[in-house]
């Protein structure tokens, strides 16, 4: 396994020549200064393992939607008000780590990722979820705790 990790420094940037790391299994650039991703991430191929937590992230750059072999994505903790386009493509993620950002909604498409087993959304700014939970079948775990949510979508029944 290949692995990069350079969690709790005081990183700002990261140089576009880290997407040439094409085995790179996991990076690690957690409790930094990051206040955004090169685009060139989308070029590690066999990446498993992303964890940008705790950084000053306000997006991340939609080639992340091409990691097709991303297992885990831990952005908690950053700035986030946009999701990646796209983010359907993510076949293989099977956890979403987004707690304490700044969302205020999530697309539909999320709930149809068919690996996805943890969702962690606690500590946004959700007001409502979207309906279309229906294709969400292995979703074990969801939080939604610390929101400001008035209400639950009646297809939330639908979970197993």
């Amino acid at each position: 396994m290949d692995l990069l990790r350079a969690e709790g420094n005081q990183l700002t940037s990261l140089p576009a020549s880290l997407g040439n790391l094409y085995e790179l299994d996991l990076l690690d650039v957690s409790a930094n200064k990051l206040t955004s991703l090169p685009t060139t991430i989308g070029n590690l191929d066999d990446l498993d393992i992303l964890k940008v937590a705790h950084n000053e992230l306000t997006v991340l750059p939609n080639p992340i939607s091409d990691l097709d072999q991303l297992a885990l994505l831990d952005a908690q903790g950053n700035n986030l008000t946009v999701w990646p386009a796209q983010i359907e493509q993510l076949i293989t993620l099977e956890s979403l780590q987004l707690q304490e950002n700044s969302f205020t909604t999530i697309p539909a498409a999320v709930f149809s990722l068919p690996s996805l087993h943890h969702l962690n959304l606690r500590n946004n700014m959700l007001t409502e979820l979207p309906d279309g939970w229906e294709g969400s079948s292995a979703l074990q775990i969801i939080d939604f705790g610390v929101n400001r949510l008035t209400s639950l979508p009646i297809a939330l029944a639908t979970l197993d």
